[in-house]
């Protein structure tokens, strides 16, 4: 499912046969032994090496069930975000919003002109005391989740 990747070998002649040496590097458009490959630092020469075979190479697409939540203030707003990298401010694991069932709570980001917040369920798409609220994000918690306790407020 991954990049095809080429596996080279030079075979060093005579009594150095034992010092052959391997590389392993993505194949590019041109093929295995392209000339391509000096500008993007592979350092031999194509003489000097031959295809010994290729093979696909495996793709890393698994995602983490966790996503940190952070909460950082932007001014006198709250700002929430999923998948955050910053570890400044309040920062919290949570499930992202593909698990289903009774075994979690969904919770939703909903985002206004005055800031951010949490509530409870799918979707934040909602008008409330005079203010539209739109929805950013879902995320889920376990119910038996045991962490730092965070709370909603109105």
């Amino acid at each position: 499912t991954g990049p095809e990747m080429c596996v080279l070998i030079r075979e060093e002649p005579g009594r150095r046969h034992k010092w052959s040496r391997w590389k392993i590097a993505r194949k590019q458009a041109g093929g295995c032994l392209a000339e391509a490959y000096g500008r993007y630092g592979y350092d031999f020469d194509d003489a000097e090496y031959r295809v010994a075979f290729t093979f696909r190479a495996m793709e890393d697409n698994y995602i983490s069930p966790l996503v940190r939540l952070c909460a950082l203030r932007e001014g006198s707003i709250l700002r929430l975000t999923l998948g955050c990298e910053s570890t400044i401010g309040a920062g919290y694991l949570v499930l992202r919003g593909v698990p289903h069932g009774k075994k979690h709570e969904a919770y939703c980001i909903g985002r206004s002109p005055s800031g951010d917040r949490i509530q409870r369920g799918r979707s934040c798409h909602i008008e409330e005391h005079g203010q539209s609220w739109s929805h950013v994000d879902e995320f889920r918690v376990p119910k038996d989740s045991r962490g730092r306790p965070w709370c909603i407020g109105k």
